[in-house]
């Protein structure tokens, strides 16, 4: 499985070996917690690869998930993807009305947005 942690909503690749020859994975066949992790089914080559792709990553809670994997042929296969926690930064802890202060961050989705709030009320 590439990559094998990352935070919510990450999208993962899962390979697989040693599977039923000629079997298939169905849509339901690859799970995330126990829930189906929402994929086009993939089909297995006689010696027993598969992959699948654009699967997301989602649930509640950080750490550890179990990623399983079940073929036509019955035979199941499971892995960790570890769901991180996203960071943030700022260059000042306060600034004057009209001041730039630069966010960075680390650990985010690639690719996603990121809403950022500002309470001005304090």
């Amino acid at each position: 499985m590439v990559p094998s942690s990352g935070p919510l909503g990450t999208v993962i690749t899962v390979i697989g070996e040693n599977f039923t020859g000629d079997g298939s994975v169905a849509a339901d066949g690859i799970t995330v917690e126990d829930f189906p992790a929402g994929f086009e089914p993939a089909d297995v080559a006689t010696d027993g690869r598969f992959s699948a792709k654009n699967i997301r990553v989602t649930g509640p809670g950080l750490g550890p998930k179990t990623v399983a994997v079940t073929d036509s042929g019955g035979r199941v296969a499971s892995t960790i993807f570890t769901v991180t926690r996203p960071t943030i930064a700022l260059n000042s802890a306060s600034a004057t009305m009209g001041e730039t202060v630069t966010i960075t961050g680390a650990g985010w989705v690639p690719s996603s947005s990121v809403l950022v709030v500002l309470n001005a009320n304090q």
